[in-house]
């Protein structure tokens, strides 16, 4: 299980569980007024535990692209009320 995320963390993980699609660092980071560079570095982190899932850049994109998907591990400390979409 991973290990309980800052806020910003945990509000990306839960943006991303319920709008679904892919997003990179830099929408995230806009969504919820995080830095981007310590957004990226949580996001990486979260993959290594399979919370996210990554992608590679779309075609003539830069940076990965990461979601969740029905595969990725629930962020420890979470609420049932938080994760029900």
């Amino acid at each position: 299980m991973p290990p309980p995320p800052s806020t910003h963390i945990t509000q990306a993980w839960l943006v991303m569980l319920t709008e679904g699609g892919l997003w990179t660092a830099e929408e995230l980071a806009q969504r919820v007024g995080a830095p981007c560079a310590k957004l990226s570095s949580g996001l990486s982190q979260l993959h290594r535990h399979r919370a996210v899932v990554q992608h590679p850049p779309a075609e003539g994109e830069i940076g990965l692209r990461y979601g969740v998907t029905g595969t990725c591990r629930v962020l420890q400390g979470l609420r049932v009320g938080e994760v029900q979409v």
